[in-house]
C-alpha cells in the first residue's frame, strides 16, 4: 500500500527520506494503531520506491492475515506461492535419489513450447526468470498432459502463419486446464493447491513478465502493440462431496 501513509511515517520533519529500517518500523507501528483491522506478521514488512513521487511515497507491504490469522498468500515452500522460477525452492522428493518420488513442480501457468513458439526471444534465461505456481506434481503432470497436446497445435498454426492470440489462444486456455487439472485433484481427495486464486495470479505475472519484454500481442507472426488488458474472473470452484487434503 501507499496511499494514505502519513509522511512522517518515512520522511523526517525536513523532508529527508528516512532509512528503510526506520521508515518500516513506523509503518508497522502507525498499521497497528490506525488499522487494526489490517493484521500483519509483524518482521514481514516490505519496502520499495521505485514509484516513490513528491506527492506520494514508497509502496510498503507485508504479509497479511485473514480474521483467523492465516496468510492471505500462500508462504514459501507451500502449495500456491508464486515467484520466478528461479526463486522458487527446489523440488520435493519422497527419496531424492529415485525420480519417480517427486512431490512437487514449479508450474508455469503458460507452458514453454507455447511461449516460445509466439516469442521467438523466450529463451532459457527468460523461462527461469518466469513466474511459476508451487503445486503439487499429480497436478502438474496433469496439466502438462493437455498443455503438450494445445503446445503441438500452437506451433503448428505458428508455422502456417495462421492467426494466434496470445491471451485468447494461449494464457487463457492454458490458466483454464491449469484450474481443470487442480480441481480435478481436489474432487479426488488428493493433494491440490487449495487457493486456486494463486493459479491465476501466475498466469498474471506471466501475462505482465510478457509486457516488460516487449512481447505484446502476437497474430500472425508480427508483435501487434494492444491496449487491452486481460480480465480474469474469480473462478467459482465446485465442491466435491468428500474432503480433500493438501500433503
Amino acid at each position: 500500500m501507499s496511499s494514505g501513509i502519513p509522511r512522517q511515517v518515512f520522511e523526517d520533519q525536513n523532508g529527508v527520506r528516512l532509512s528503510d529500517e526506520q521508515a518500516i518500523a513506523n509503518f508497522e507501528r502507525w498499521m497497528q494503531d490506525a488499522h487494526p483491522d489490517r493484521p500483519f506478521t509483524p518482521g514481514t514488512t516490505e519496502i520499495d520506491w521505485s514509484n516513490a513521487s513528491e506527492r506520494g511515497g514508497p509502496t510498503l507491504n507485508a504479509e497479511w492475515l485473514d480474521p483467523k490469522g492465516d496468510p492471505l498468500l500462500p508462504r514459501v515452500g507451500e502449495f500456491g506461492y508464486v515467484a520466478p522460477m528461479e526463486d522458487q525452492p527446489r523440488a520435493e522428493y519422497l527419496d531424492r535419489n529415485d525420480p519417480s518420488t517427486r512431490l512437487t513442480e514449479n508450474e508455469h501457468a503458460t507452458p514453454h513450447a507455447q511461449n516460445a513458439a509466439v516469442e521467438p526471444g523466450y529463451d532459457e534465461a527468460a523461462y527461469r526468470a518466469d513466474a511459476t505456481v508451487l503445486n503439487p506434481r499429480n497436478v502438474a503432470l496433469d496439466k502438462t498432459r493437455v498443455d503438450n497436446q494445445r503446445s503441438e497445435d500452437i506451433v503448428q498454426r505458428v508455422e502456417d502463419g495462421k492467426a494466434v492470440n496470445i491471451t485468447d489462444d494461449i494464457d487463457m486456455p492454458s490458466n483454464a486446464n491449469f484450474h481443470r487439472a487442480n480441481e480435478a485433484a481436489r474432487a479426488a481427495g488428493e493433494p491440490h493447491i487449495e487457493n486456486p486464486g494463486s493459479i491465476d495470479r501466475g498466469t498474471l505475472e506471466q501475462i505482465h513478465g510478457r509486457w516488460e519484454r516487449g512481447g505484446g500481442t502476437t497474430i500472425n507472426g508480427p508483435q501487434q502493440e494492444s491496449d487491452w488488458e486481460p480480465e480474469i474472473e474469480e473462478w467459482d470452484a465446485p465442491r466435491p462431496s468428500g474432503p480433500g487434503k493438501d500433503q
